[in-house]
């Protein structure tokens, strides 16, 4: 809905009113994703203020895949002119001349691909929103595409509900997957990306890496 994150102006009402109402007790949950949320500055701390019992989740993929597919993602859909090595190398030469906290509190660079995968800097704002941590669940999206049902059943259990994934699994569809493949970069522009965002993901590398050898192996 992109209201926390860009149409706020618009008021509470406004958001409430995309959502349906049902009795209580129905056991109908209701919620919606907005992946830009996790990295505004402002919006997690927005939406604590208007849902401050909301349950979040958080689907973290390798950082630099992120990246990577987020421009192929705007010049698919939105023309982006350059190609995905320009873009990621201007951004990277413009985050790393900042500290860390002009870092947190600076606006879009670039196409904010380096940027959104700076996930311990968003993990942390989003924390500090929440009264309680145990509000917030980090899931593998490299586990959930390859072992959606045990990741199913975390997701289940978390908002409290039979943690029995089988049920839900004949409806299971990939969604929002990028058609294309990853594209290869320079292999010296690509370990400086991963050297940068791995100071910026390390306690993210330890809760949602898809395995031991972690994102940066």
């Amino acid at each position: 809905l992109h209201f926390f994150d860009g149409d706020y102006h618009l008021g509470e009402a406004w958001y409430c009113a995309q959502f349906p109402r049902f009795q209580d007790g129905s056991g109908i949950l209701r919620g919606e994703a907005t992946p830009n949320v996790f990295s505004h500055p402002t919006a997690p701390a927005r939406v604590t203020q208007l849902i401050p019992k909301i349950k979040a989740l958080v689907l973290l993929r390798d950082p630099l895949d992120r990246a990577v597919s987020w421009v192929q993602h705007l010049q698919r859909l939105e023309g982006l002119e350059g190609s995905v090595e320009s873009w990621l190398s201007q951004e990277l030469e413009a985050l790393q001349s900042l500290d860390a906290k002009t870092l947190s509190q600076a606006g879009r660079i670039g196409t904010g691909a380096l940027q959104d995968s700076l996930y311990d800097l968003h993990l942390e704002r989003c924390r500090y929103s929440l009264a309680d941590p145990t509000q917030l669940r980090v899931i593998s999206s490299e586990r959930l595409f390859s072992d959606p049902r045990s990741q199913l059943s975390e997701v289940l259990e978390f908002l409290g509900l039979d943690p029995d994934p089988e049920p839900w699994m004949e409806a299971w569809v990939a969604r929002n997957v990028n058609p294309g493949h990853r594209i290869t970069l320079p292999a010296t522009l690509e370990s400086r990306i991963k050297a940068f965002l791995h100071k910026h993901c390390q306690q993210s590398e330890t809760i949602a890496a898809p395995s031991p050898v972690g994102w940066f192996a």
